[in-house]
């Protein structure tokens, strides 16, 4: 869909130039606007019950998040002063007995433990079957942000007491994104029962178990801003792969708190983010 101007070069001279333009669209994100919400039922020891997440309609699940009975609002619709369109989507820190749980939303599945023994347990599964059409550049987000000092500090924390102090350290949010190529998804199990093996990282990892990881984006957010577009640029871990010819996912991330995965973080910090879309 993009025009371009292709020119030859001598001795620093155009000498011959011609313009062209890319048919087709840009592949589409679903509800990257995050203007359409509806329910599903979460199950749960505990948390099981009926909250909100930004898809168009029931049974839509390619956007979800930690939501539960217990703390409904990680990730809310919001209609704050800037918005484009109807609603944004909001993702707030929040504590339930004591607990934190950052604020959270991304493409995949999202499940809790059913069982005493796993009483506790979260169960983030990432990625969303995605077909890609063309090779992007860059993932475009609209966002604005508000980060606060971290009030609870998880017992697992690595960084307790060192680079994580309550009351003192600021907190931060993260927006990453991965082209993979798996076999299933990657399950990360967090919550009370954390498991540390799950973790994964696609800045420092070009694989998991399940597979490749093409390519990712990712960057951190540690200061206030107003409503702003961000293009946040692809890293290519796979400069071969083309599109149509792979088993490709999308994994889509956002935390208004980077080490929520460790009990980490700040009921004060929230990220509001919209109109997600690939960049050429």
């Amino acid at each position: 869909g993009g025009e371009y101007e292709a020119v030859a070069m001598s001795g620093g001279n155009i000498v011959a130039s011609t313009q062209f333009k890319v048919g087709g669209k840009r592949d589409v994100i679903p509800n990257a606007g995050m203007d359409d919400w509806s329910k599903y039922s979460v199950e749960g020891l505990m948390v099981g019950g009926e909250v909100s997440y930004p898809n168009k309609a029931d049974g839509e699940k390619f956007w979800v998040s930690g939501n539960n009975k217990q703390t409904p609002n990680l990730c809310s619709a919001n209609s704050v002063s800037g918005v484009n369109g109807a609603r944004c989507a909001m993702l707030k820190g929040a504590s339930a007995l004591g607990i934190f749980a950052a604020g959270n939303l991304f493409t995949g599945e999202m499940a809790f433990g059913t069982s005493f023994t796993a009483m506790g347990c979260g169960y983030a599964r990432f990625g969303q079957k995605y077909t890609f059409t063309a090779r992007p550049s860059a993932l475009r987000v609209r966002l604005k942000a508000n980060i606060g000092t971290m009030t609870h500090i998880g017992a697992n924390d690595p960084l307790k007491d060192k680079e994580h102090i309550k009351g003192q350290t600021k907190d931060v949010a993260r927006i990453y994104y991965c082209i993979t190529d798996w076999r299933e998804r990657h399950t990360v199990q967090g919550g009370m029962q954390l498991d540390k093996n799950t973790l994964w990282n696609p800045a420092e990892q070009s694989a998991v178990s399940e597979g490749k990881i093409i390519g990712y984006g990712l960057i951190d957010i540690t200061e206030n801003t107003d409503w702003k577009e961000l293009s946040i640029p692809v890293i290519w871990y796979d400069t071969v792969a083309k599109p149509m010819e792979g088993n490709y996912s999308l994994v889509i991330s956002v935390a208004s708190s980077t080490y929520g995965d460790y009990l980490t973080g700040s009921t004060e910090s929230s990220l509001c983010v919209e109109d997600f879309e690939w960049v050429y």
